[in-house]
């Protein structure tokens, strides 16, 4: 039946249809070799991307494209779990540990035998060299991807894990041009500069994205596990550099433990003094003012730690936990109270966790609907006044 229809209402018809991870374009592309042509030009117009196979896969077929696809929502997820990634540390430095158990310090003894010194610190380097080898593959192939997309690509989900985004500047032999970019949504540290291993030397790096100042919306998502501090986006080479035109941003799954002065980093950048985020608490953080379009700060906190899930050995410590996550909303509640541009949402029900595909049902709201800022749900955010 489809094949007796007139192209241009093919052409509507493949336009909405083809919203989803990009099954429903790689499914008419099989379909037969009219439809495959007719679909040709939706068959990636959305494309998600779950785990390392799939994002090498996809990268090495680029090349076989006559053209770029002209994807315009792209979702990535190149994160491991937290159990993977340890995993791949330990199998790292397995041969480090080894030689550390058998010539390291004897019983009573503080320190090793300077003689065993240059082993030790090779063995380290060679983990290293291992880990960064495996992030570099990934961000290669990142890389190869965001650069063929890049001209149509408007909504962008990425989430790498510590290895690959470390190696995004490096793969992309400086910063990434995406010019059409709306809405950015990062978790594991994407774009930010970071400190990484080139070749025996660690090195600086500059940001992996270009200012790109398109982008409108940013969603940062962070977790209870991740290895650089969110205040990183609110200093000089953060979000004022590669957003420079940005009015929405939001945080989502914030740690009162891990994140302690984030609520008073965030208010520094948006000009409101400390002592009236938080009364004794202070930052020492360099931070830079977030730009002046800012319309909205939507901060969305991790789910409450629950007293007694570390077992009863561990109470006081889940009471500290419990007490720092209470006070962070406290500050968020401060920080609202004097700048009507941040708005608290309620805490997530669920911990985010390194690893799972975070925001997919949003993403694909997107795909649906359109890029653009949406007006939030009441029902979801924290009217608690100040205490």
């Amino acid at each position: 039946m489809l094949q007796s229809l007139p192209p241009e209402l093919l052409t509507e018809i493949f336009q909405r249809a083809c919203t989803d991870s990009g099954f429903t374009g790689r499914s008419l592309s099989l379909v037969s070799r009219y439809i495959h042509t007719a679909s040709a030009p939706f068959k990636y117009q959305s494309l998600a991307l779950f785990g390392r196979e799939q994002i090498l896969g996809f990268a090495s077929t680029l090349d076989a494209l006559q053209t770029p696809p002209p994807t315009v929502f792209l979702y990535i997820n190149g994160e491991e779990s937290e159990k993977e990634l340890n995993r791949m540390s330990q199998e790292a430095f397995a041969d480090f540990h080894a030689a550390y158990r058998h010539l390291g310090p004897e019983p009573g003894q503080l320190y090793h035998d300077d003689a065993f010194e240059g082993l030790f610190d090779g063995l380290q380097q060679s983990a290293y060299r291992e880990l960064a080898a495996f992030g570099r593959t990934l961000a290669d192939a990142v890389v190869v991807i965001l650069r063929s997309v890049a001209p149509a690509l408007e909504v962008l989900h990425i989430a790498l894990n510590e290895h690959a985004t470390k190696q995004m500047a490096v793969a992309s032999a400086g910063s990434l041009e995406l010019p059409n970019l709306l809405d950015l949504t990062t978790c594991g540290g994407f774009p930010l500069a970071h400190s990484t291993l080139i070749g025996d030397q660690t090195m600086d790096t500059l940001p992996s994205l270009n200012p790109c100042p398109t982008i409108r919306l940013l969603n940062i998502i962070t977790t209870p596990s991740q290895w650089f501090w969110t205040s990183k986006y609110f200093q000089n080479t953060g979000i004022t550099t590669f957003a420079p035109d940005l009015t929405h941003l939001t945080i989502s799954g914030l740690d009162g433990l891990a994140e302690q002065c984030l609520a008073l980093d965030i208010g520094t950048s948006l000009g409101v003094d400390q002592a009236l985020v938080h009364p004794t608490l202070n930052s020492a953080n360099e931070i830079v003012p977030l730009p002046k379009s800012i319309k909205a700060v939507v901060l969305q906190p991790g789910p409450a730690p629950q007293v007694g899930r570390s077992g009863p050995d561990a109470t006081q410590a889940d009471v500290d936990d419990l007490l720092a996550h209470t006070e962070m909303v406290q500050a968020i509640r401060r920080l609202r109270q004097q700048d009507k541009r941040v708005v608290l949402l309620k805490a997530l029900e669920k911990e985010l966790v390194v690893g799972e595909n975070h925001f997919w049902d949003e993403w694909l709201n997107k795909v649906q609907k359109g890029p653009g800022w949406w007006p939030l749900d009441e029902d979801f955010v924290d009217m608690t006044p100040v205490v």
